[in-house]
């Protein structure tokens, strides 16, 4: 192979390479701007006036997703729900999910009744299982369609999710999940606090680096240009392309 079709292939690979570092960082680029406006979507629906939840107002999963709302009923307590691996404060922990049956005789929902430590287990269900009725005020949220939920081997759930888990409930329930208490930004290097379960909300997305991912990628598709511009500087005249 002479040296100038080397040459000409390792342009071809340094420029490819070059565009591929550069795509990654647009992508990220637009994965960032994605993200704030899904933070802006959530924002609005969040600040908006709180939802008074009746089974006549006839709105759909995603007119509620994200909205604040209020509902008042009668908890069924038999079917509790655990969620497993809840990790906050460094602690390992689940959270404990209700149904609650509304009182105008709608279906049922939902109710994320918050967080507690692996080793209040028992105490926690059992202080939860005491309250018959409750006015619930929380945050509606749709569940993952990336990611639905299952039972483990040991008779938890990894997340909610309302289709599976209504099927063993002798009543129909909604096709979203209400997270009792209030909002928080959930700083998880803070103690755990005293009163169990610990019913806070977060409405903000995943906080992802994607400004710090574009830099890097832009940053090292600049050093790779900066490499060959000094290099092609040193070769001699007649070998360069």
């Amino acid at each position: 192979m002479s040296e100038r079709v080397k040459l000409i292939a390792t342009g071809f690979l340094i420029c490819s390479a070059i565009v591929v570092l550069l795509a990654l960082g647009t992508w990220q680029v637009f994965r960032l701007q994605q993200a704030n406006r899904d933070d802006a979507y959530r924002e609005a629906r969040v600040n908006a006036a709180p939802i008074t939840w009746t089974s006549s107002a006839n709105l759909a999963p995603s007119d509620v997703d994200f909205h604040r709302v209020t509902v008042s009923g009668k908890w069924d307590n038999a079917h509790t729900f655990v969620l497993t691996n809840r990790a906050r404060y460094d602690l390992l922990g689940k959270d404990a999910v209700t149904p609650l049956l509304p009182d105008d005789g709608g279906p049922a929902i939902l109710v994320n009744r918050g967080w507690f430590p692996d080793t209040e287990r028992a105490q926690t269900l059992a202080a939860l299982a005491r309250e018959d009725r409750a006015t619930v005020q929380g945050l509606a949220v749709l569940p993952s369609k990336a990611e639905p939920g299952r039972q483990t081997s040991t008779g938890d759930w990894t997340r909610v999710d309302p289709s599976t888990m209504g099927r063993g409930l002798p009543y129909p329930v909604q096709g979203w999940q209400l997270l009792q208490g209030r909002r928080t930004t959930f700083v998880d290097d803070t103690s755990a606090p005293p009163s169990l379960p610990v019913q806070l909300w977060v409405a903000e997305g995943p906080a992802l680096p994607h400004l710090d991912y574009a830099l890097t990628w832009y940053s090292l598709a600049a050093i790779l240009i900066a490499v060959v511009v000094i290099r092609a500087r040193q070769l001699p005249v007649g070998s360069r392309l």
